[in-house]
């Protein structure tokens, strides 16, 4: 082991030494200048014994002590450690020095002048023969001797002086001055807790030791490139960068207290390896400081790595532009808030960057922007597993990504802390992942501009525009997918879709001040049952299996409403012959509405008027061929030990096969039939087969419809019992907002099923002949049901709970 000594004694600790057969005494030798003791402060010697009685020695302290009468200079030496015995001696190397303090307490003759310094801090003490001996400390402690002209060099062989600034205390401020008036680039400054060196200088000494409570100003002037300084990337207690042009070096600088940049011109970091800086404690950006446009523009991006416990960025400048804004420490909860005047955070560079805010599993990160407001840029993402969140009151977000083959990433905020002034989607045409994903549920109040790009937003979370909020824009490249909400009663446009699909919802004649939910989904409800009602009517009614919209009323009213398909997608075979469907409880019914006059079967719509039930509305046809319903019917029986599968389609257009697919679960299906299709038909045509080996317990079964272009599309799923275990089963149980009774039975008789609460009060009650029914339990309280089976002479009671 080698040591470093300057006055303080070094302590090393000597244990574990093993010795059997015998007991005595562990001999310690140190070297010349060198003293040792087994006691801190007192007992010093050149050599001691350390008494050994039984079969191992305890862990040992010795001491190491530089003798008074050492000479100033460089130490070297060892201390031999030995047992006796088989035992090897142990061995420490020693090295270091004996320095000389100075101190500017003489007389006020300038830092340059020897006659300035003395080896007392009353003045009273000798002076130095010159700055370039070696071994040498000299220490300002005198605000009022800290002047110095012309330069001044504490330069030694081996850089074994060097300056320090404060005595650690009190405060006290030391400036190197700028041009030929400075400490040269070589001499080593250590700075003291509440001393603060203000360089000027751009040939900067060597910042040796900085104290915890020091603070460095880098406070050169000039805007040339000659003038630019470059921080070194080290750690810092306070940093204080001011004035002129700034750029941090590559590598990590590391500030522990505040960063303050301050009227600087042009603040950057290096180009690769780019720089970071790890902060722990507060940032001002003040009086104007601007970023970039040197060396190299937004190449040169620097990294801000916030990893205090809570830290504030007061900022009084212009926008802030930086590669990344990141934390990593995730063992405590970290707070980051924006203070002062409101400007923008942008993020990124065409390198990557963005946001990235790490969370532990118990600790929470949050990034309060207050009035501020967010860019990303370029090829910026917002890390999709960085887990912290966004608090924002007023400020902006722009998502202007131009650049990288990813999404924009995830943005998560604080859920009722926050309100945006205003949002953009303004993607670069060429960027393929054109959208950005929003984890919680958000609200705006000034303009949403839907340029190019998707606000895609996770699933039951909702983007919502208060009353004093407008949009701009809206197509096929850029709308909301997922909920979307509105307050107010002038018209208004929700621009919705999902995936590549865009399907705006237009709202006119919108009664009172009243609030609206709208989310697209483009893939069947699930539910085809058409109301008698409507099949009283019209007996060929279908809807469409393609899509469907969710529309949610706040309070009670009436809207007209506009649905609009904008692709081939929609598969509108009759552009003028469209309806409109609303889903009550249990089934479709027909609401109607009027065709658009220039509909076609690429782009088009249908209003309908006077709208006050409702969610869920899809496209609807009173006659066969207007939309695309490949299945009619879709039945599954059981016949013994077999279930017998019955489908028939009335059109077929393009079709090349149907797949039966098996499941147990409802969630792994496995393909056990594929039925060759008719191609072209207009005419009725039934299909069957069977499945001659179920599975024990629920079966589920569904149609995958295949074109010949490769696309292809789901029928409805149809479950039925195959369990000699029991003969009804009711899943799931407990439920929620619904169940579903299987009956295990191979006949089709009419069951007569009650649904009755724990009093025995009839709540639903239902005839039919299907091994499977469903039963809507929305509105019902918690607890304790019964379900009644009645199956001509056998009655089965069941019970279910519903939480």
């Amino acid at each position: 082991t080698n040591a470093g000594i300057e006055s303080a004694p070094q302590t090393f600790t000597l244990s574990g030494f093993f010795l059997t057969g015998f007991t005595g005494n562990i001999s310690v030798t140190a070297s010349a200048n060198f003293e040792v003791s087994l006691t801190s402060g007192s007992g010093y010697a050149s050599s001691i014994n350390v008494p050994f009685t039984s079969a191992t020695l305890s862990a040992t302290t010795i001491y190491v002590h530089i003798i008074a009468a050492a000479p100033q200079g460089a130490l070297t030496g060892t201390v031999t450690c030995s047992g006796g015995g088989a035992v090897s001696n142990a061995v420490v190397n020693i090295n270091g020095g004996v320095f000389q303090n100075y101190y500017n307490t003489k007389a006020n003759l300038g830092l340059t002048n020897t006659g300035t310094w003395s080896t007392t801090a009353n003045g009273a003490g000798a002076s130095p023969a010159n700055f370039t001996n070696p071994y040498q400390l000299f220490n300002i402690i005198s605000q009022a001797n800290a002047n110095y002209n012309g330069i001044w060099d504490v330069t030694t062989a081996g850089n074994s002086s060097r300056v320090i600034v404060g005595d650690g205390s009190a405060a006290l401020s030391f400036t190197i001055l700028p041009d030929i008036d400075s400490l040269t680039s070589a001499t080593r400054i250590d700075v003291l807790n509440n001393a603060t060196l203000i360089i000027q200088n751009n040939r900067r000494p060597f910042l040796n030791t900085l104290a915890t409570g020091s603070t460095i100003n880098f406070a050169q002037t000039g805007l040339t490139t000659t003038d630019t300084v470059k921080v070194p990337a080290i750690s810092y207690h306070n940093l204080i960068l001011k004035n002129g042009i700034k750029i941090l070096s590559s590598g990590t600088t590391t500030v522990r207290g505040k960063l303050t940049i301050d009227a600087v011109i042009n603040f950057n970091g290096s180009p690769s390896p780019f720089s970071t800086i790890n902060s722990f404690g507060n940032i001002d950006f003040l009086n104007g400081t601007t970023f970039e446009p040197a060396p190299s523009g937004d190449n040169a991006r620097l990294t801000l790595a916030m990893n205090g416990t809570s830290q504030n960025i007061l900022t009084t400048v212009n926008d802030i532009l930086l590669f990344r804004l990141r934390r990593d420490t995730i063992s405590v909860n970290g707070t980051i808030q924006f203070t002062g005047t409101p400007v923008t955070l942008v993020l990124g560079n065409t390198s990557g960057g963005g946001l990235q805010l790490n969370q532990g599993v118990s600790t929470l990160t949050s990034l309060d922007l207050g009035a501020h407001s967010l860019t990303l840029t370029a090829a910026a993402v917002s890390t999709n597993t960085s887990l912290g969140k966004i608090t924002m009151q007023g400020g902006n977000v722009n998502i202007l990504k131009q650049a990288g083959a990813t999404n924009a990433g995830t943005l998560r905020f604080e859920t009722g802390d926050t309100e945006i002034n205003n949002f953009t989607m303004n993607m670069d045409p060429a960027v393929t992942r054109d959208s950005i994903t929003i984890a919680d549920d958000v609200s705006m109040k000034g303009l949403l501009t839907l340029t190019k790009g998707k606000i895609v937003m996770a699933s039951g979370k909702k983007f919502t525009l208060t009353s004093l909020a407008s949009l701009s824009g809206g197509s096929a490249t850029s709308f909301v997918d997922g909920i979307l909400g509105r307050t107010g009663s002038t018209a208004f446009t929700y621009h919705v879709g999902k995936g590549n699909k865009y399907a705006p919802v237009e709202f006119t004649n919108i009664t009172g001040g009243n609030s609206y939910n709208v989310q697209y989904f483009n893939g069947g409800y699930g539910n085809y049952t058409i109301n008698p009602a409507t099949l009283s009517g019209f007996p060929n009614y279908k809807v469409s299996k393609l899509e469907w919209w969710k529309i949610d009323q706040v309070s009670a009213g009436s809207v007209d409403l506009t649905f609009n398909y904008t692709d081939i997608n929609s598969q509108v075979n009759v552009p003028l012959a469209i309806r409109m469907a609303h889903f009550g409880t249990v089934d479709w019914n027909d609401l109607g509405g009027v065709p658009g006059v220039a509909n076609t079967t690429t782009l088009g719509n249908i209003k309908l008027t006077g709208v006050t039930s409702f969610s869920p509305f899809t496209f609807g046809a009173t006659v066969v061929g207007v939309i695309p319903v490949k299945l009619n019917s879709f039945t599954v029986q059981k016949l013994n030990n077999t279930t017998k599968l019955n489908w028939t389609t009335s059109q077929e257009i393009n079709s090349k096969e149907f797949i039966v697919e098996r499941s147990t679960n409802n969630t792994n299906w496995t393909a056990i039939a594929t039925i060759p299709a008719a191609g072209y038909s207009q005419t009725k045509r039934i299909y069957t087969t069977t499945d001659f080996t179920p599975a024990k317990g629920i079966n589920f079964y569904r149609i995958k419809q295949v074109d010949l272009d490769a696309k292809f599309d789901y029928s409805s799923i149809k479950s039925i019992l195959f369990n000699t275990a029991y003969e009804i089963l009711i899943s799931p149980n407990p439920a929620t907002s619904f169940i579903n009774i299987y009956l295990d039975r191979t006949n089709n008789n009419t069951v007569n099923i009650l649904l009755l609460d724990a009093s025995g009060k009839i709540l639903r009650n239902i005839n039919s002949d299907q091994p499977v029914l469903q039963i809507n339990t929305v509105g019902f309280g918690r607890g304790l049901y019964y379900v009644k089976v009645i199956d001509v002479d056998k009655v089965t009671v069941s019970k279910v709970m519903l939480q």
